[in-house]
């Protein structure tokens, strides 16, 4: 394509997917992020060659390097923004709700006055929550009323509310985005866990929705109980041991360890910290 394009935010778990399609694309990126690269293993942009000679990092902070995130801006004039970046954690949010909104309302209002006055932009990705709209049910429309429920969900709602106005009184060239799936009440989006007071069909469907995106690769799934159990899943020649059934097993255990190939290992969890452990020797995962 040829076209130039800032990732701010590039760091995150969906910034680097977007700048490895970016790259494989023929497209120039620049990537920021207040924290410093991360390990290869956690950018797939770096997992091939795909014009990484295309690819150029700057670690800067919002809340406190907007004059050298604007003289990037300036110097590259890149026609597309793509903005990943905020302070998300819902829960720690009410600990200190002003660094919140210090964030993703006040810093990144500021970002926004600085590039709508950039002619040679085309377009800015705005990537943004379904927190906005609260506990909902069935569809939600772009123009259903925000109601926020958290500071998190309050400060994105604002910084949202600021680039509507954006748009109509400047033409500011903005594109809202939220990543969500199925969830009801209080659960969110993509909801998986079969033991929640969710819907149960909502969760059977997002595990099928999971799998297929997935390329219906055989998954196995735990019943986690919050013990100490730990599941290993061997393999007989090429066939996997306990009457193996892709997609479809679901293990009592919180730990699940494995060297076969091909299967994808699911955790689930909520409030707490998954871990993947790597034996690059014997060629063993495991996601506890």
């Amino acid at each position: 394509m040829g076209d130039k394009v800032i990732v701010f935010g590039c760091n995150s778990f969906s910034g680097s997917h977007f700048i490895n399609s970016a790259l494989a694309s023929g497209m120039t990126v620049v990537g920021i992020s207040r924290s410093e690269p991360v390990h290869s293993v956690f950018s797939p942009y770096q997992w091939g060659k795909n014009n990484q000679n295309k690819f150029t990092f700057f670690q800067y902070d919002l809340n406190d390097d907007l004059e050298k995130i604007m003289s990037t801006v300036y110097d590259f004039k890149p026609e597309y923004f793509v903005n990943f970046a905020s302070q998300s954690m819902v829960a720690q949010s009410w600990k200190n709700p002003g660094h919140w909104l210090k964030t993703n309302v006040l810093s990144t209002i500021l970002l926004h006055e600085k590039l709508r006055q950039c002619e040679f932009l085309k377009k800015y990705l705005h990537v943004s929550t379904p927190e906005v709209y609260g506990s909902c049910e069935g569809a939600v429309k772009e123009n259903t009323t925000y109601n926020p429920s958290t500071p998190y969900a309050v400060s994105r709602a604002a910084a949202d509310m600021s680039l509507q106005t954006y748009f109509d009184n400047y033409k500011f060239p903005v594109i809202f985005t939220r990543a969500g799936k199925a969830g009801t009440r209080t659960f969110g989006a993509l909801n998986i866990d079969m033991n929640s007071r969710d819907e149960l069909f909502v969760a059977t469907d997002n595990k099928k929705h999971i799998i297929g995106k997935m390329g219906m690769k055989p998954f196995v799934f735990l019943n986690q109980t919050h013990g100490d159990g730990i599941k290993v899943l061997k393999k007989n020649g090429n066939v996997l041991s306990e009457n193996f059934k892709p997609g479809k097993n679901t293990y009592k255990a919180d730990g699940i360890v494995t060297d076969v190939k091909g299967v994808f290992l699911v955790i689930q969890v909520a409030d707490c910290q998954a871990v993947m452990l790597y034996d690059p020797e014997k060629k063993v995962i495991a996601n506890v």
